[in-house]
């Protein structure tokens, strides 16, 4: 056969495969979530293989069963606990009207409105409406259909949530039960040439994933539990600061625009929930109590965790998976932000094996 028809050729299975791998993009995540759990879980099962009863170890199935079982469990907890604040929230937030945004808002508006006046009068222009103009987009920003869409796109987010978790739980399972099931599959479609450099890959992935993984979740959880003592610390009620917490740890999976994210949102409901309250004695020292402890977390995630999960887990420069992030937000947007770390994870590692005879897959991959 032609050389040149033969790549082609190799090129257009690639690209076929491609697009089918992208139709099917869900269940692939899904995949790939669960071997990265049953990896996750291995240290758990050999603990519990390593009791026996009677004369008789505990046998992996059973030790899978178990810990699907205390995931199960946690999911349940955590649905059980937050569905209902979320939907309660919504239902009381959308309560707040119009006239509730302006009258809360009104002080504040005078006063941007006068320096907006003062500056179009002194460039000769008269025309300033902009108490009309901020107040209506204040308005429609915090309308109740806008309010009880966020929070049903919010309720059934996590209703999605759950239909991932139950995916993800029954593929764990049989990945936990035979650890070697995965590798196996990959390796099937090895060419035999192949082999140690692919084994040693993954391997490689496998360690470097599971401990940015392990780091991130820490993460969250950590601003989650933070952020929600701040905020009752700060005059929010239980189930308030639950919700800011809960939306500010999960903001965190986006890296860098995440606290942002879950900030704003926090200082939204922060105006909500105070609407009847006078700004300058009610609203105003709330936001600035909020502000101060996102500061704080923030900043101190930003300082001791985050460089450690981003840099050291995946050995590589801050600035390169500040540019990583960058470039991959640019491309695909918040998912591409999400994924870009693990991703370019996985890519140095493979450029590391099959292409260490270039000069900058040198350089990139000196350190793994």
């Amino acid at each position: 056969m032609n050389l040149k028809l033969k790549h082609i050729l190799i090129f257009a299975g690639i690209s076929l495969i491609c697009i089918f791998l992208w139709y099917i993009s869900t269940i692939v995540a899904y995949v790939l979530i669960a071997a990265l759990v049953s990896v996750i879980a291995q240290p758990a099962v050999k603990f519990i293989c390593g009791f026996k009863i009677g004369k008789y170890h505990i046998s992996k199935s059973i030790a899978a069963i178990l810990i699907i079982i205390v995931f199960w469990a946690l999911s349940v907890s955590f649905f059980r606990i937050f569905v209902p604040m979320v939907a309660n929230q919504g239902h009381e937030l959308s309560k707040i009207s119009r006239t509730d945004v302006e009258r809360c808002m009104e002080k504040p508006l005078n006063t941007v409105e006068r320096i907006f006046g003062e500056f179009h009068a002194a460039s000769g222009k008269n025309d300033s409406n902009f108490k009309e103009y901020a107040s209506e987009r204040i308005a429609k920003l915090m309308n109740a259909s806008y309010l009880t869409d966020f929070f049903r796109l919010l309720t059934g987010l996590i209703g999605n949530i759950f239909v991932a978790i139950f995916s993800i739980s029954f593929i764990a399972f049989f990945f936990i039960k035979d650890d070697k099931l995965f590798t196996s599959f990959i390796l099937t479609l090895t060419p035999d040439k192949y082999l140690e450099k692919v084994t040693r890959a993954m391997e490689s992935i496998k360690k470097m994933l599971i401990n940015y993984l392990l780091g991130l979740m820490l993460d969250v959880t950590l601003i989650i539990i933070l952020i929600s003592v701040g905020m009752m610390i700060v005059g929010l009620t239980f189930e308030q600061a639950m919700i800011v917490g809960l939306i500010a740890g999960l903001s965190n999976f986006i890296p860098y625009i995440g606290p942002l994210i879950g900030a704003a949102f926090g200082l939204l409901l922060g105006v909500a929930v105070n609407i009847n309250g006078d700004f300058d004695t009610v609203i105003l020292p709330q936001l600035i109590y909020m502000l101060i402890v996102f500061v704080i977390v923030n900043l101190s995630d930003g300082m001791l965790l985050q460089p450690l999960i981003f840099s050291n887990s995946v050995k590589a420069h801050p600035l390169e998976i500040f540019l990583v992030i960058m470039i991959a937000g640019t491309l695909a947007g918040i998912p591409g932000m999400v994924l870009a770390i693990p991703v370019y994870t996985i890519l140095r590692v493979i450029a590391k094996e099959f292409f260490y005879q270039f000069k900058v897959v040198k350089k990139i991959t000196e350190n793994i």
